[in-house]
């Protein structure tokens, strides 16, 4: 059981560092709209947790690609950038809420 817990701590490692780098990707190409996101307060709550289910891990990743692939694709268009950074930062904050409580059920 404990190799369990820190197999599942490693994956939980591994997810975060990706996402960050994805963030850090995409404060990069949108600095000029952007300043301070409330997804950098998200992220950093996701690297203080431990444990995390794996699949809502790798959606986020997903929507994390997709959003930067929007980013890419339309840097003029503001609105859709916004938009979707707004529901990015709706599943980040989903997904800190759904570790809280994996957590907290472990104790």
């Amino acid at each position: 059981m404990e190799q369990r817990n820190l197999d599942f701590q490693r994956i939980t490692i591994k997810t975060l560092a990706q996402i960050h780098e994805q963030i850090c990707e995409l404060n990069a190409l949108s600095s000029k709209d952007q300043t301070d996101h409330p997804i950098t307060s998200v992220l950093n709550n996701l690297l203080r947790l431990e444990a995390a289910e794996i699949d809502t891990q790798e959606k986020i990743i997903e929507l994390l690609k997709a959003h930067q692939n929007l980013l890419v694709e339309n840097e003029k268009d503001n609105q859709r950038i916004k938009k979707s950074m707004y529901y990015l930062g709706i599943a980040l904050k989903q997904f800190s809420d759904k570790l809280e409580n994996f957590i907290r059920n472990q104790n």
